[in-house]
């Protein structure tokens, strides 16, 4: 089994379409009311990381909000559940910088900072992986 076949047997299994194949990890999306995901190529562990955790957006189903928390909520709901779900040896530096730059991303477009979180965000997104 490759990376792209694990994906796919866990769209079988969750009954998730993919309906799009995004050029760029960054735009990756999901629609848990439509069991929907759009996914780059799962070509490399970066595809395989961003895939899991759109997927676990429509597997951990959370209350749809705009609420900054609850958007923080549910990004760490979707790692958890990729993290728990990765089939394949991947370097933890590979899983802790995908993850990373996910979180960094919704810090920024939030306008969060460590004053607002109450701690240094870098430590945030380092704390779930000890």
């Amino acid at each position: 089994m490759n990376y792209e076949q694990h994906i796919a047997m866990l769209a079988e299994r969750h009954s998730i379409d993919v309906i799009d194949r995004v050029k760029d990890p960054d735009l990756a999306w999901a629609r848990p009311y439509y069991r929907e995901v759009g996914i780059p190529a799962v070509l490399d562990a970066e595809g395989y990381l961003t895939a899991l955790h759109e997927i676990g957006h429509v597997v951990t189903q959370r209350i749809e909000t705009q609420h900054d928390l609850f958007v923080l909520e549910r990004e760490w709901a979707a790692w958890e559940w990729a993290i728990a779900n990765i089939a394949f040896d991947i370097p933890l530096e590979t899983t802790i910088a995908v993850h990373k730059d996910c979180f960094m991303s919704y810090f920024d477009a939030y306008d969060l900072d460590d004053d607002e979180l109450g701690e240094d965000t870098d430590d945030i997104v380092d704390s779930h992986f000890r």
